[in-house]
């Protein structure tokens, strides 16, 4: 397991963010075969020779920007503490989810496409980015849909301040690197899915792979409550009931 992850109140109303990674998204089960010439700079993140502290990741849905996100928490010294926040799905609890974060070792915050137009949530990021640049040893990750000049953001200093970061582009997966990654994702819960099962996932349901790992968890699951293989049949009658 790894460190306990940060847990954050809205004082409004008593909101708790639970931000611990999910076992299985680390930088093991990432494909790195897209992005292979910045790999050292994420596996050094936390450690003395860090030499960058603001990031910003963009790509597709489906690009692995959330795993990314997600492996650099897990991966952080035992020492360090991290907070992860998907700005998607808070964010209908308001810009304060943003103040105090930036004392962690590594704030890492996803989706933040999903606050353009709202003027108090762009402003609240854009402080936090000048909060976290002002500490110097903190590390402060973003990811977005757009690279940094084609944001949408209202806030013209909001986007001068997303190109201060390393923008890291990140491309879709080509099918056989889906198909790899999908394996290692289901090998690291303990299942191992024979090639013919990964194709007939690809097949008949959506690439995105958001989607397919959705899928894989469903399926996992279901076997073990079943006490039955994944073949064919069973993901019939799992998924298409």
């Amino acid at each position: 397991m790894g460190k306990k992850g940060v847990r954050h109140k809205k004082s409004l109303n008593q909101l708790t963010l639970s931000l611990e990674p999910k076992h299985e998204v680390s930088f093991a089960s990432f494909c790195w075969d897209n992005i292979s010439c910045w790999k050292d700079i994420f596996l050094n993140l936390g450690k003395p020779n860090q030499e960058e502290h603001f990031f910003y990741i963009y790509g597709e849905p489906g690009s692995g920007k959330s795993h990314l996100l997600e492996a650099c928490c897990y991966n952080l010294p035992i020492s360090q503490l991290a907070v992860y926040l998907p700005l998607k799905n808070y964010h209908e609890y308001g810009p304060e989810l943003l103040n105090g974060i930036e004392d962690q070792s590594l704030i890492a915050i996803d989706d933040i496409d999903s606050i353009c137009e709202d003027s108090a949530f762009e402003e609240a990021l854009f402080h936090l980015i000048n909060r976290v640049r002002q500490k110097k040893d903190k590390t402060l990750i973003l990811s977005g849909l757009f690279p940094p000049n084609l944001t949408k953001f209202k806030l013209a200093d909001l986007k001068s301040r997303l190109h201060l970061g390393l923008s890291i582009p990140l491309t879709p997966l080509e099918d056989e690197q889906k198909k790899q990654t999908l394996q290692s994702f289901a090998e690291r819960r303990g299942l191992v899915l024979p090639a013919n099962i990964v194709d007939y996932l690809m097949q008949h349901y959506d690439r995105n792979m958001h989607t397919l790992t959705a899928i894989i968890r469903t399926l996992d699951k279901a076997s073990l409550s079943a006490k039955r293989k994944i073949t064919i049949p069973f993901i019939k009658a799992v998924l298409e009931e």
